[in-house]
């Protein structure tokens, strides 16, 4: 397992807040420089990256569906080239967690519309 530069505290976070969300499982792979959070929802898996931020921002994320991605390989790489997704950009972990939430909700309710 590579190392990432974001606390395993944030990533345990996001974990208990897709668990909130609905999140039947998560799984958490960590790469050089990033994680991906892999949560599985009744609809669809959403997978949300973290990252370290830069020029200012500490945090970094992007958060897609599963089923918007070429392969199940599911990388951060993979997501970060994706055309699809929604970022979060954050200055803390407060804002972050914020954030997270409110794209990961507009992500499953446009996944819901999808699957009816």
């Amino acid at each position: 397992m590579l190392i990432s530069k974001v606390p395993k505290q944030i990533i345990d976070n996001i974990k208990e807040l897709m668990k909130s969300l609905g999140a039947k499982k998560c799984i958490v792979r960590s790469e050089y420089g990033c994680t991906v959070i892999i949560a599985e929802f009744q609809h669809d898996v959403i997978l949300v990256t973290i990252a370290g931020g830069s020029f200012g921002a500490k945090y970094v994320s992007k958060i897609v569906p599963s089923s918007k991605l070429r392969s199940v390989s599911w990388t951060c790489d993979e997501v970060k080239y994706s055309p699809y997704g929604l970022y979060v950009i954050a200055l803390n972990d407060d804002e972050l967690l914020s954030k997270i939430k409110e794209k990961v909700e507009k992500v499953k309710a446009l996944m819901m519309r999808m699957g009816e």
